[in-house]
């Protein structure tokens, strides 16, 4: 591609990509790798994907405790 450049992730990013769950860091990287962002606009990323998953943990968790209404 004419005028792309590839701009490697930070070592910290990189650390905290991986510490996501594998379905988010799959699509994190297959999006990484073919699109040409900011180190900013990763941290963003980051996150945001961080987030979503927190808030994925938190709804299931209150799923499995909370009784069910009869």
């Amino acid at each position: 591609m004419e005028g792309f450049s590839v701009r490697p992730i930070r070592p910290e990013q990189f650390a905290r990509i991986m510490a996501l769950p594998q379905a988010a860091r799959m699509d994190l990287l297959e999006f990484l790798g073919g699109t040409p962002v900011s180190a900013r606009q990763v941290d963003m990323l980051i996150l945001t994907a961080h987030q979503k998953h927190k808030r994925a943990a938190v709804e299931a968790r209150r799923a499995t405790t909370e009784p069910e209404h009869a």
